[in-house]
């Protein structure tokens, strides 16, 4: 399921960078860091 959140923030980011999709930036590095470091 975090997966899915990621890329839905990946191609909300990519698709128009405002402020609304910022929060997506924080959850994906907070999950990949988690996710790849553990």
């Amino acid at each position: 399921m975090k997966r899915a959140l990621n890329v839905s923030c990946l191609l909300c980011y990519q698709a128009s960078p405002t402020p609304v999709c910022q929060w997506c930036e924080d959850d994906i590095f907070s999950f990949d860091t988690r996710k790849y470091k553990e």
